[in-house]
């Protein structure tokens, strides 16, 4: 049926995302600020600056991100929980991002998403009929210094 093969469906503005961290973080000295630990799902919680900037905060603000409101008060938040608030409410009246409309007030999913997602057969035979030509990729992932993960682009 349509949409076989594809591959996996990403949430909306993933890819856009991952790209606005990987340009804000690769290569960067950080900062983290750990902010409290969820016991049910043995996960800590931090909080991460470059130049003293927030990441989460920048995140936020230009739609790519949500955030994450608490269930009760007493539930632990992390100490920029008002920031983070008023830069979704900038991303919402704005319309950035994950908070764009279809009248064109908001930015187009289509420039930062994938719209399919092929998967080759083959690895050896594409990588044989590829051979001289350059390329434009993305790397997705670096899972260790031998290896990355590309999006290529055709």
């Amino acid at each position: 049926g349509p949409g076989e093969g594809a591959g996996p469906v990403e949430e909306p503005y993933a890819f856009a995302a991952r790209e606005f961290l990987r340009k804000e973080l690769i290569g960067k000295m950080v900062a983290f600020q750990f902010e409290y630990k969820v016991a049910q799902l043995n996960r800590q919680f931090a909080s991460v600056f470059v130049d003293d900037k927030s990441v989460s905060i920048g995140l936020v603000k230009a739609g790519l991100a949500k955030v994450r409101r608490p269930n009760n008060e007493r539930e632990d938040r992390s100490s920029e929980y008002d920031a983070l608030c008023e830069a979704e409410d900038d991303a919402v009246a704005h319309k950035r991002g994950l908070h764009g409309d279809a009248s064109g007030g908001g930015d187009d999913p289509a420039v930062f998403a994938r719209r399919e997602i092929v998967e080759t057969p083959d690895a050896v035979e594409y990588a044989k009929s590829c051979k001289g030509k350059k390329l434009q990729a993305i790397v997705e992932h670096v899972p260790n210094g031998s290896t990355l993960k590309l999006s290529i682009r055709e």
